[in-house]
């Protein structure tokens, strides 16, 4: 038997058919690719009145589910342990504020990854003779066998578990005294992480060999969900409630990342359906700098009483605030 043969590709089927999908999906195959019917098929329905054996049989069925799952390495090409081989990847996650958008920020960042060994330098032991071949696999770090299905056979291939696939094995008294003969040992990084202006949400930076050995270190950026404000391409969109008195004398004191506290007016009753300019003061382009356009959406806000003291314009008349009367 080929070490690629899949009965259930064969059949059409999932991994997970019950004997019922089996059998119905055999019959409907059997019937469509029979030679009676379909000259030149001869092949194909051989196929599947092999697979249809060997998973319609509940002992063969049981065996072969077992060997797909086990031999990893069927289908794919596998570096073997014989040397250090932990290169992979650390994700973390960093979370940014809409300050950090137009301001950039840092991030102290403490976390732990896989190195070699310092001592033993990815050896497992101190002494290059200190290495045995293993006797299980024979310092190939595989063992091959045959399942037999009956009416035919699978080749399974799996990691040796004595050498743990390196196809050396150490002897205890001669095992690295610093990572016991793992040949990897954890390290503490601490490092600082610089958010960009203008970071984006779900944006992945990876930093090379700062990772498990040569692997990198991936960082996440994503955004702290914040009702006030809404972010379309590069403008920003602040969302502000809005009451009926407001709506026909309309000032406001809001505070903007960088321009600080700002007074908003209209000299016109509010249009709920419209989203008003203010200036150009959006959030900075990540890799140009260049800002969008600074936005203001209202949603009205019910309330059955407006104290008239709490809205009145003549109270920012002598405040010293920068105005803008959005459009």
């Amino acid at each position: 038997m080929n070490e690629t043969n899949d009965f259930y590709k064969d059949l059409q089927l999932d991994k997970n058919a019950t004997d019922n999908e089996i059998k119905k999906q055999y019959k409907k195959l059997a019937k469509l690719y029979h030679p009676d019917r379909n000259i030149g098929k001869e092949e194909q329905f051989k196929k599947i009145q092999n697979a249809y054996e060997i998973l319609s049989d509940k002992q063969k069925k049981q065996k072969y589910d077992i060997s797909i799952s086990s031999s990893i390495f069927r289908n794919f090409n596998v570096k073997l342990g014989r040397s250090f081989e932990i290169n992979s990847n650390i994700n973390i996650n960093i979370k940014f504020k809409l300050q950090e958008i137009f301001n950039g920020g840092k991030r102290r960042v403490t976390y732990n990854r896989k190195i070699k060994c310092t001592k033993c330098n990815g050896m497992g032991c101190e002494k290059q003779e200190q290495l045995e071949e293993c006797i299980q696999c024979h310092g190939k770090g595989i063992i091959k066998s045959v399942i037999n299905l009956g009416t035919d056979f699978l080749n399974s291939i799996q990691e040796c578990r004595r050498c743990g696939g390196s196809g050396n094995y150490i002897d205890n008294k001669n095992k690295c005294k610093q990572c016991s003969g793992s040949k990897i040992c954890n390290k503490q990084e601490k490092i600082i992480i610089q958010i960009p202006k203008g970071i984006r949400n779900n944006i992945k930076i990876s930093f090379q060999n700062l990772g498990n050995g040569s692997g990198n270190l991936v960082v996440l950026f994503t955004e702290l969900k914040d009702l006030t404000y809404e972010r379309n391409g590069n403008n920003l969109i602040f969302i502000r409630k809005i009451n009926i008195y407001k709506m026909i004398n309309y000032i406001e004191l809001v505070n903007h990342p960088t321009l600080g506290d700002i007074l908003l007016e209209h000299d016109k009753a509010i249009n709920l359906y419209k989203i008003y300019y203010v200036s150009n003061d959006g959030f900075p382009c990540i890799l140009s700098g260049k800002k969008g356009f600074f936005y203001i959406k209202f949603i009205f806000d019910y309330i059955e009483h407006v104290d008239l003291e709490l809205v009145d314009k003549d109270e920012f008349d002598n405040m010293n605030y920068k105005k803008y009367n959005i459009k």
